[in-house]
């Protein structure tokens, strides 16, 4: 079988950036990985990917 090397993977669309870092984790290729990928499409992955960074949100004044 005939192999071709590829350099980048490009995601046509929000709905494929975890496939596309998936990939990428499994190539070794730069841009998102698929944790990466998976902190920026999914609201409730990115909040606890940013919890230590943010200061805590206070609802009472």
């Amino acid at each position: 079988m005939n192999q071709t090397p590829f350099h980048y993977v490009v995601a046509s669309s929000e709905s494929n950036m975890a496939f596309a870092g998936f990939l990428r984790s499994r190539y070794g290729l730069s841009g998102l990985n698929y944790e990466q990928a998976l902190c920026v499409t999914n609201k409730w992955r990115m909040r606890k990917c940013l919890e230590d960074e943010l200061p805590a949100h206070n609802t009472t004044d």
